[in-house]
């Protein structure tokens, strides 16, 4: 099972070859974590730590790409306390192209 890294399940950067676009991202989303505890207390809930809501080893990143061109993905997790990294690099061939 993943295990928190730096209190998230994962993170993940997305960046355009280029240089032109830079953005790291979260599972669930980047919304900002006291953000997110004060919604989750406001609505009675207790607060998980973001992205750790319940086991499992499968993350996704809400993303949607800008622009075309070419692009690379960095995606960071942890599993039985050792950090892993793992790379992919894309083509996009239109604007507003999704990617999870």
């Amino acid at each position: 099972m993943l295990q928190p890294y730096m209190g998230m399940r994962s993170h993940a950067a997305v960046f355009r070859n280029d240089g032109s676009v830079f953005v790291h991202l979260h599972p669930a989303g980047s919304i900002n974590m006291t953000a997110q505890q004060r919604f989750a207390r406001a609505a009675g809930a207790e607060a998980p730590a973001m992205g750790m809501s319940a086991p499992t080893d499968r993350v996704t990143f809400p993303f949607v790409f800008p622009e075309s061109g070419a692009w690379r993905i960095v995606v960071q997790f942890r599993v039985g306390g050792v950090v892993e990294t793992g790379a992919f690099d894309l083509a996009v061939d239109g604007p507003d192209a999704g990617a999870e």
